[in-house]
């Protein structure tokens, strides 16, 4: 194995380890057993449960903490794992005050995850799934989802370009335009046509920040709501499923893209038809539609919110009713329905969204896609009935709620796969873990970790994905 970089430098883990160690000192850290110390952390996070989080720590500590972590996740991104673990054992502090550590040798014990395995970002990952990708590439169907066509729309009968060049000529009379050749360059990197109410929009603010006050890269064109910064030309981009980001598989291969009748936006996670050209300063996108939902307008603009990962919300019908801050000609979408795609066999309510049902057999319909089977108990349920479900993709089971694990190998379209370690482990002895997979995770709900382990290593073994590596690293530290 090559120990060439940044991530088995000793070197890279000191300042973290002294870090850890002054804590200490300072009663807002408390080693282990025997001064054991130890930790996660990923590219996006990290846990380390015995470190207590200070009361108003201010910019110097806060800064202090971020820059050791940020030394081995940096050096963690290059080796393309997205979380390592690390211990070693270390005399515990003493209680007096003022006493000096002394510098000596410490052995560091790294398990760095396989680049196939994600892990929750935050705190605490012991509590979250295993989560290993068995295909190189694989995203979850909602991120493949494509638009569904709707033959009908049309733009808005408020969409005015003319309308829009006037009043952006009034407003703005000293901007720079963009050119025709600028406005046809943008639509090649693109690869869509921009709608005539951009290419209007566009003709009078070029949204290049030296035209007037700027805003980081863009330029504000309204003062009262909706408060709108308008991208320059060049910034244009097309919200796809990939600028909507990775997140965490598990959770998105439990979501399903719904479009209720009469809804005026699709439900998606992006689209090439949504063309993003302005943003509120808050992370909030603003993009013309050109894929609406079958009761939407063609060129409506609808507002891409970065905390959840589906759909976008209805701003107005235009980009003309934008800049004359005009409403929508209606003001809610229609009423969805609830939907047989997302189901829970379980007693109660749901605990996120779809339906809740007693049985399998209720659960059973032509448009399930994720089915979660709760509890187990004196009745575990059988999962005949759901061979044959032609969109059924994902399952997740809590221990001991299926009677016969060999059923799984039935459901030949099943992409995601969650389970607890004892029943991935008897998966996999009976030969029955379907190949169909592209992702699959194991779930411990906190406890002893070593039985995911090697769950995990058999299923990256069976897929003939990377494995996790074991390294000890020896090097000088103030202990």
């Amino acid at each position: 194995m090559d120990h060439s970089g940044g991530l088995y430098d000793f070197g890279t883990w000191a300042p973290l380890l002294e870090y850890l160690r002054e804590e200490e000192k300072q009663g807002r850290w408390q080693s282990g057993p025997g001064g054991l110390l130890e930790g996660e952390i990923g590219q996006h996070g990290w846990s380390m449960p015995r470190l207590r989080r200070r009361q108003n720590p201010g910019r110097a500590a806060v800064e202090a903490q971020r820059a050791v972590i940020r030394r081995v996740a940096d050096a963690l991104a290059e080796t393309g794992s997205s979380c390592v673990s690390f211990s070693t054992q270390i005399a515990p502090v003493a209680p007096a005050f003022g006493r000096r550590v002394a510098r000596g040798r410490v052995t560091l014990r790294l398990h760095a995850f396989s680049p196939a395995e994600r892990r929750h970002s935050g705190f605490n990952y012991e509590y979250f799934p295993r989560v290993v990708i068995l295909v190189d590439g694989a995203v979850p169907e909602p991120w493949r989802h494509e638009p569904d066509p709707v033959p009908g729309a049309r733009p808005a009968p408020t969409a005015d370009p003319g309308l829009v060049e006037r009043t952006m000529h009034e407003w703005f009379p000293g901007a720079t335009g963009a050119t025709d050749e600028e406005i046809a360059a943008c639509e090649r990197r693109l690869g869509v046509p921009l709608p005539d109410e951009l290419k209007a929009l566009y003709r009078v603010a070029s949204g290049r920040p030296d035209d007037w006050g700027t805003f980081d890269d863009s330029v504000r064109l309204w003062e009262s709501p909706p408060n709108e910064f308008l991208f320059a030309l060049d910034s244009l981009y097309v919200a796809d499923p990939a600028t909507r980001g990775s997140g965490n598989w598990d959770l998105q291969a439990q979501e399903a893209v719904i479009t209720p009748p009469g809804a005026r936006v699709q439900g998606l996670v992006g689209s090439p038809g949504w063309i993003v050209f302005a943003h509120d300063g808050s992370g909030e996108m603003t993009a013309v539609d050109l894929t609406p939902g079958p009761g939407g307008h063609v060129g409506q603009v609808i507002e891409i919110p970065h905390e959840q990962d589906l759909g976008a919300r209805l701003v107005c019908d235009s980009v003309t009713d934008l800049i004359l801050h005009r409403q929508p000609e209606q003001q809610d979408e229609p009423p969805a329905p609830a939907s047989l795609a997302v189901t829970e066999v379980r007693d109660g309510n749901p605990s996120h969204g779809g339906y809740a049902v007693p049985t399998v057999q209720a659960a059973a319909e032509l448009a399930l896609e994720v089915l979660t089977i709760c509890g187990g108990g004196d009745a575990p349920h059988s999962l005949v009935p759901l061979a044959g479900l032609p969109r059924l993709r994902t399952l997740v089971a809590d221990a001991g709620a299926l009677a016969d694990l060999r059923e799984i190998a039935a459901l030949t379209g099943l992409e995601f796969l969650e389970l607890g370690p004892d029943d991935w482990r008897s998966l996999l002895t009976a030969g029955a873990v379907p190949r169909s997979l592209l992702a699959a995770a194991v779930h411990t709900r906190g406890q002893d970790q070593s039985a995911a382990d090697a769950v995990v290593t058999d299923l990256l073994a069976l897929f003939d994905r990377p494995q996790a590596t074991e390294t000890i690293l020896e090097g000088m530290a103030t202990v």
